[in-house]
């Protein structure tokens, strides 16, 4: 074997090698038990010089904010406004209903800017507060004091919001309050690693179409990217794993 041939060889092997890893992967480039990494520089690194498919790339330059988000909140920063905010809207602005992967990154990116503004509302929630020993019983009470971008959730519907008793307390009224996005209305403050409902999970074919089947219990769903089941969003269907999104962040699962 000549130098030349062992040189087309070599390469060839090595772009075999670069699909086989870009079809399979790494699903622990977006762990379901999310957490701050130790090393943002480091875990950034690896996502950067991991092969991926071009269609996952917002997926894959989401989940380095996404790290971010996570180290700047165990840090426990109390800013206002986070500086993460800004990063969010071009994945906002991104969003289009028709590409699974940009739609469920998107929606994602909603739901931090949510958290973000939930704390925003919360100062002028608490300046009420002081003055009515009491939150409002609707937001509309304290609309005049919110900024304009604050007014509706980042879906542009109305924040859900109730004021409420302490629990045990109930002639206490409008000493508690539950806010959030009309479309996440139980979305808290912290992050919490999404958790699968016990899943068996499975790949079909529908014609010429592959689909990735989910049961839980008695329940089957069948999906194709953008389909939904409860919270959860397929967004990618590879070869033996799948990118999916949950209510605040993007995770991989293996079959």
């Amino acid at each position: 074997m000549n130098l030349s041939s062992l040189r087309v060889k070599t390469a060839v092997a090595l772009l075999l090698s670069a699909a086989c890893v870009a079809q399979a992967a790494p699903p622990d480039l977006w762990p379901l038990a999310a957490k701050a990494p130790a090393d943002l520089k480091t875990d950034t690194a690896a996502l950067n010089s991991t092969p991926i498919p071009a269609e996952l790339k917002p997926a894959a330059q989401f989940q380095k904010l996404f790290l971010k988000i996570l180290a700047t909140t165990a840090a426990k920063a109390q800013m206002v406004e986070p500086t993460w905010v800004s990063e969010l809207r071009p994945f906002i602005a991104a969003d289009r209903e028709n590409d699974p992967v940009a739609h469920g990154t998107a929606e994602v990116a909603r739901a931090w800017l949510a958290r973000a503004q939930m704390r925003q509302i919360d100062l002028v929630l608490h300046q009420y507060y002081r003055e009515n020993v009491r939150f409002p019983d609707q937001l509309a009470f304290i609309e005049s004091s919110l900024p304009e971008p604050l007014r509706l959730d980042p879906w542009g519907q109305p924040w859900a919001y109730k004021a409420h008793a302490p629990q045990g307390f109930e002639k206490l009224t409008g000493q508690r309050y539950q806010l959030g996005p009309a479309h996440l209305p139980d979305l808290g403050p912290c992050h919490t690693p999404a958790a699968l409902p016990g899943w068996s999970l499975a790949v079909r074919h529908l014609g010429d179409k592959r689909v990735l089947e989910i049961r839980t219990g008695s329940t089957t769903a069948t999906l194709q990217p953008g389909g939904k089941t409860g919270v959860y969003t397929l967004l990618y269907l590879g070869d033996r794993w799948a990118l999916l999104a949950g209510p605040d962040q993007l995770f991989a699962v293996t079959f």
